[in-house]
């Protein structure tokens, strides 16, 4: 990514142009972000946010500008007069999220999300503009500024944070606490850290996740730990001629992540596997795993919390014929529960249609990080709208083979709207 905006090494400018009045309706509404911490702007997901790289992090404010304008008011289609000269006719206008005036701006020159909180709060460096734009765009930003300014000491390198890891003479022996010597923080094993990183797995979901290397005669493995202390997924990295995954015998699988479960969400996405769950959390969804296409039934043991907490399943399995298969299934047996829930069907007529080339969400995003979030995007507002419809026939399922599955209640047009993303 470029550098920073060169205007952000000037002096702050100068508004002298009373015609501009679109400037003063987007301060005012910074101001009452800053004033209004539960403003029902849709700020950005904590933890997409969190285990985004530094410079991604920077893109995803500055792409907040649209957004920003748009509920300002400020009609962002046509052009706009410049308030930082005598602009009689407007020749500011917008484009990939920054603005340009082609009468008093230097060519390549523009304004983006920065210069305005730098003009409006006084935010010298970019340090400081960046730490204030989180603060009013990211879901608990004052907190998470808050530490970022705390914590300014220098992270220690990976050469003084990788511990010694042992290879296990047997794998009796291998099994055991997660802080043992056998183990070692995946991000600080350069194999494993390659490996996370090919899959868009960041540091900080590596961190959050408690995500460990495993080494065992010679092959290395991915460890997941899941919700039972007994239970860890162990998926084998690099070698194509052993099993993809190592199971403990004896040792009950168990979900990925279901404490989500203990919120109330609305809706959440159930997928397959661990790694598609914390893509989707990386994106800014909540997101359980099964940890198998057969092991839905740990799912149905928890019916009682799903209802409870008024929960909407969102079931996106994987896109091969024992996840379509295991995904109808679960359905069903939700409803047979009292459960209302949603089924992606991947399907050319139907929503998300980019996750129709490859075998899972983790796979998707790999290939395209954007247009895997624009389906997710698209999938999860959907069954939002649906999951406050009341269906005439509740047993029916309700799945996405549709192209707008609101057709079937013939309420496309309908505008409900969306629970705000925790």
């Amino acid at each position: 990514m470029a550098g920073p905006n060169k205007s952000f090494n000037k002096k702050p400018d100068v508004i002298v142009n009373n015609r501009a009045t679109w400037i003063r309706k987007l301060e005012e509404f910074l101001r009452r972000l800053e004033i209004d911490g539960t403003h029902s702007f849709l700020r950005i997901p904590k933890h997409r946010f969190q285990g985004a790289e530094k410079n991604k992090q920077v893109q995803m404010l500055k792409a907040l500008l649209d957004t920003l304008m748009k509920q300002a008011q400020v009609p962002t289609e046509r052009n706009l007069h410049c308030p930082f000269h005598d602009d009689r006719h407007p020749s500011m206008t917008m484009r990939n999220h920054v603005l340009h005036c082609f009468s008093c701006h230097e060519p390549g020159e523009t304004r983006d999300l920065f210069d305005f909180v730098k003009l409006f709060f006084g935010a010298k460096s970019f340090a400081e503009q960046k730490l204030k734009a989180i603060e009013l765009l990211v879901e608990d930003g004052a907190n998470i500024a808050r530490t970022m300014r705390v914590n300014t000491k220098a992270t220690p390198s990976s050469k003084n944070t990788v511990s010694n890891m042992k290879r296990p003479a047997s794998a009796s022996r291998s099994f055991s606490a997660l802080n043992s010597p056998y183990y070692r923080r995946a991000w600080n094993d350069e194999d494993s850290r390659n490996y996370l990183i090919q899959r868009g797995i960041s540091a900080g979901s590596a961190a959050q996740y408690n995500l460990k290397c495993w080494e065992y005669k010679g092959t290395k493995y991915l460890v997941i730990p899941c919700d039972s202390s007994d239970f860890i997924v162990r998926r084998n990295m690099f070698d194509s001629k052993k099993e993809k995954f190592w199971l403990m015998r004896g040792v009950p699988v168990s979900l990925f992540n279901s404490n989500r479960l203990q919120i109330n969400e609305s809706c959440l996405f159930v997928v397959e596997s661990a790694l598609d769950a914390i893509t989707l959390e990386q994106i800014g969804y909540p997101a359980i795993a099964l940890n198998g296409t057969k092991l839905y039934g740990k799912l149905l043991e928890k019916s009682n919390v799903i209802r409870s907490n008024g929960l909407y399943p969102i079931l996106l399995m994987d896109n091969d014929a024992a996840g379509k298969d295991s995904g109808r299934k679960l359905l069903e047996q939700l409803r047979a529960k009292g459960i209302r829930g949603y089924l992606h069907e991947y399907s050319d007529a139907g929503i998300g249609k980019f996750l129709n080339s490859t075998k899972d969400v983790n796979e998707s995003y790999q290939l395209d990080p954007d247009e895997t979030t624009n389906s997710v995007q698209e999938i999860f507002q959907i069954a939002s709208e649906l999951s406050h419809i009341q269906p005439a026939n509740p047993v029916h399922p309700v799945t996405t083979t549709f192209s707008n599955p609101l057709l079937k209640f013939g309420i496309a047009d309908m505008r409900i709207e969306f629970p705000k993303q925790k």
